[in-house]
């Protein structure tokens, strides 16, 4: 006897009183290669769906503890259910039960006592129509995301290109001016005005990834991450705790860019936690998957459904304090022209204590090697 062949191992929940019924469905089911969870008893019906995700539902529509019809509006009603396809299983079949059981949101109907060869067909054809919707429902989600992101991209790197047309003249007169001035009351409002300007061009180089130089220059990860934990822990408030775990040797080669990269995770964990609390900042190696893995855990108080949709979003931010809300962003970029990805979530998604951002980076060279953009040249002076 074939399996049936999906792009995924197939998921059904079977909801019927009757434990000979449910059995004998479970056998057939299994034998074609599905995964079946079977219950008989109505009070468990959404619990067993919430947890397994199933691809259809078989559900009697006459339970003691359950009326079939009823339990299949409220999956209708539900998000995460709306799109499960339900299969009447009943002794019912007057043309009203019928009726009844599409009106109520069912996808088909069979009667009992049913031929193992029409279940099967059925079953058969609902599970394709289910999985093929749920692929294209993720390639749409996808598709969707990656035109997000692209405008999003093209309007931080076309504000990026317009502040450094500004940039560029603003810094050629400081230094001229700096070069002709003798008061040093002067030179030094200069000064900080050029440590200023710098800082705002380090930023939209990080946001545009034009820092040729960082990008294409790298550091041992183990003496990188010394530096940071350094210069982070000096602004550490003394109420909160930084906990590491990597090796201060480790030789694997970074971008110098990077450590904007770590120190803005770094930064957002430490602001996420309003009166006391631990940073865990630990790396390790994936080397099934060809990864390094950099984690930055917190103990606050987690993420809510908007920020974990757009932290990486330029621009947006959930500080109450002015700030520029690129730092995410920035992260990113530069994770992503390294070759890697970065995701954050809550530690746990039941109960929202915590977040976690991971990075993954390449563990090969020349995968990893970070994308090379133009460096802001300029005017001379």
């Amino acid at each position: 006897m074939k399996e049936w062949k999906f792009s995924k191992t197939p998921v059904v929940v079977v909801i019927d009183d009757s434990r000979s019924e449910t059995t004998i469905i479970t056998s057939l089911l299994k034998k074609r290669g599905v995964e079946v969870h079977a219950i008989n008893e109505g009070k468990y019906a959404r619990k067993t769906i919430e947890q397994h995700k199933p691809d259809l539902i078989l559900l009697d529509v006459v339970m003691p503890d359950l009326n079939g019809y009823e339990f299949c509006k409220v999956l209708a009603k539900q998000p995460s259910t709306k799109n499960i396809p339900v299969i009447f299983i009943t002794s019912l079949n007057e043309p009203q039960n019928v009726l009844e059981g599409f009106e109520a949101g069912g996808s088909d109907y069979i009667s009992k006592p049913f031929r193992a060869e029409e279940l099967l067909a059925r079953v058969r054809a609902h599970l394709e129509l289910s999985i093929l919707h749920q692929e294209r429902l993720r390639q749409t989600n996808l598709l969707m995301r990656s035109e997000q992101r692209l405008q999003r991209l093209t309007l931080a790197e076309g504000l990026a290109h317009n502040l450094n047309n500004l940039l560029a003249p603003l810094m050629g007169n400081l230094h001229w001016l700096k070069d002709i001035l003798k008061n040093p009351e002067a030179i030094e409002v200069i000064e900080e005005m050029l440590e200023v300007v710098e800082r705002m061009d380090r930023l939209s180089a990080a946001l545009t990834g034009r820092s040729q130089e960082a990008m294409l220059s790298t550091v041992p990860l183990g003496q990188l991450l010394l530096d940071i934990v350094q210069r982070f822990e000096l602004n550490l408030r003394p109420e909160f705790k930084l906990v590491t775990d990597f090796d201060e040797n480790d030789p694997q080669d970074v971008s110098h860019q990077f450590e904007t990269a770590l120190s803005a995770i770094l930064t957002n964990a430490h602001e996420a936690m309003e009166n006391a609390g631990e940073i865990h900042l630990q790396v390790s190696r994936d080397t099934k998957e060809g990864y390094m893995v950099i984690t930055v855990s917190d103990t606050g108080p987690g993420l809510d459904n908007e920020t974990q949709n757009k932290a990486f979003m330029p621009f947006f931010s959930t500080k109450n304090f002015v700030g520029t809300g690129l730092g995410l962003h920035t992260a990113q970029l530069v994770v992503e022209r390294m070759g890697g990805t970065i995701s954050l979530k809550n530690k746990d998604p039941d109960d929202g204590t915590g977040a976690i951002a991971t990075i993954k980076i390449p563990l090969d060279q020349d995968a990893a090697r970070p994308t090379m953009r133009l460096p802001l040249k300029y005017g001379s002076h």
